[in-house]
């Protein structure tokens, strides 16, 4: 008896079986995670990994931006990332403000209750964090885009962004960590939070990547490609399963 010839789907239908089945995120040996978790089971030890996490980043952040400015002392970097559009973009000092409230906005996740109690998820968004400072680090290093920094004059505002031009010389541009971070932290209020809180907290983070294109601390590729990062760690962090943003908690 003959048998009847299997009947396949199209390509994109089995690429996309394999992306909701979750087969691109993250898996961690179960030893290392079973460590991981009993390494933050506690609330103060959490509090612990979250500041130390913060501050390893913090430093690996500032190291790749010494080394390129030693690598590239009196030189310009690569500044072809620079698109015709970036020149369409007003310079708007006042933005800084907003650029300035991105940093507790990185802490905004403790906010919510599965994050700050739950230590799988904990690990997961300290994971998720992790891959973006890891991968930008590197990205920093290995091509070493560079921001041209316009000249300021006095003022209050121009004060603090030379001050910021000081302390980043235009070298950690490509991708834009502070985009990625709030990308994250933004998926993290829809996954787990009230919908009226993922509303707000995703204007914040539009009017944050904004003033990084407005305080000519960032070109638009820099910020394009800092929210594909920041959904990346997403997909590599967090299974897809239907249930899990049904949790929703502040």
């Amino acid at each position: 008896m003959r048998r009847a010839p299997r009947v396949r789907g199209p390509r994109w239908k089995n690429c996309y079986k394999r992306l909701s089945d979750n087969r691109l995120n993250l898996r961690i040996p179960s030893k290392l995670k079973d460590t991981a978790l009993r390494c933050v089971s506690k609330p103060w030890q959490r509090t612990v990994f979250a500041l130390g996490t913060a501050s390893i980043c913090g430093m690996g952040y500032v190291f790749s931006d010494i080394l390129n400015c030693r690598r590239f002392s009196g030189e310009f970097g690569y500044t072809f990332h620079h698109l015709p559009v970036d020149a369409w973009i007003p310079f708007k000092p006042s933005w800084v403000w907003v650029y300035l409230f991105y940093y507790p906005v990185c802490f905004f996740p403790l906010l919510l209750r599965p994050v700050r109690d739950t230590p799988s998820v904990f690990l997961k968004t300290a994971t998720g964090f992790g891959i973006q400072f890891f991968l930008s680090c590197g990205l920093f290093l290995l091509l070493p885009f560079q921001v041209v920094h316009p000249i300021l004059p006095a003022g209050l505002s121009n004060d603090i962004i030379t001050s910021l031009y000081k302390m980043d010389m235009g070298f950690n541009s490509f991708p834009s960590l502070h985009v990625a971070n709030i990308t994250f932290v933004s998926i993290l209020f829809w996954r787990f939070g009230s919908a009226r809180w993922a509303r707000l907290v995703t204007f914040i983070s539009i009017a944050i990547a904004c003033s990084t294109l407005f305080v000519k601390q960032h070109y638009v590729v820099d910020v394009l490609f800092g929210a594909l990062l920041g959904w990346g760690s997403d997909v590599m962090t967090f299974q897809r399963e239907k249930g899990l943003s049904s949790d929703r908690h502040m």
